[in-house]
């Protein structure tokens, strides 16, 4: 019967890990698209937004059903309401990527900015590393290695302080049309938002290894 179960909870966070690279897509097709103003790939960023919602659907589902019938212990518990929980924060991570490709929608006839865009991009690489390690402190219940990651949001943090400040002295000269630099400050708004939900994946890795909720960041 254990090991019935322990199939069921590996089957869970395959789950997790299979949104987990749809949302990383998503992401990375949105910078993308920004990078090289394609309407065509931002709308793709768009239409995979429904398979990452069925993803919360189909694990919170899941999640029911194992409490439901199979009495889970403490333990196993907590590894079921993380991977529930790790998912909503997945899809609003592709939210997050979808506000991207809608930035990059609705102002696809304006130039890019190259000095933004590169401050940009270091945070979307950033929370991408940031992800995917996340993902895999999820299999080995590393909690040190998830408080490491987290750190890294810092430099998310510091990135969207920056296309603040550049984007202020641009408005403030005159120098770029201010939908531009406005545009700027959405999508790094996003990214750094983005970077709160892989803390917040962080601190679910935490909780399962020691039992504690901590707030990292």
């Amino acid at each position: 019967m254990r090991k019935l179960f322990d199939e069921k909870l590996e089957n869970h966070m395959a789950q997790l890990q299979e949104m987990s690279v749809v949302v990383s897509d998503q992401l990375a097709t949105a910078m993308q698209a920004l990078k090289t103003m394609d309407v065509a790939l931002a709308q793709k960023v768009l239409d995979a937004d429904e398979k990452t919602n069925q993803f919360t659907v189909d694990i919170e589902r899941e999640s029911y059903l194992i409490i439901a019938t199979e009495q889970p212990v403490a333990t196993d518990l907590r590894l079921i309401f993380a991977v529930l929980l790790a998912s909503v924060d997945l899809e609003r991570i592709g939210d997050h990527a979808c506000s991207i490709a809608e930035q990059v929608i609705e102002h696809q006839d304006k130039a890019t900015i190259e000095s933004l865009d590169n401050i940009v991009s270091e945070m979307a690489a950033i929370g991408q590393e940031m992800l995917v390690d996340a993902i895999k402190t999820f299999e080995t219940h590393d909690g040190d290695k998830a408080m490491e990651i987290a750190d890294r949001d810092d430099a998310i943090d510091a990135g969207l302080q920056q296309v603040l400040k550049e984007s202020k002295d641009m408005l403030k000269s005159q120098q770029e049309p201010p939908m531009t630099s406005i545009s700027y400050i959405r999508i790094a708004n996003n990214l750094e938002r983005i970077g709160d939900y892989i803390t917040n994946l962080c601190e679910r890795v935490v909780y399962l290894e020691t039992h504690r909720i901590m707030e990292l960041g």
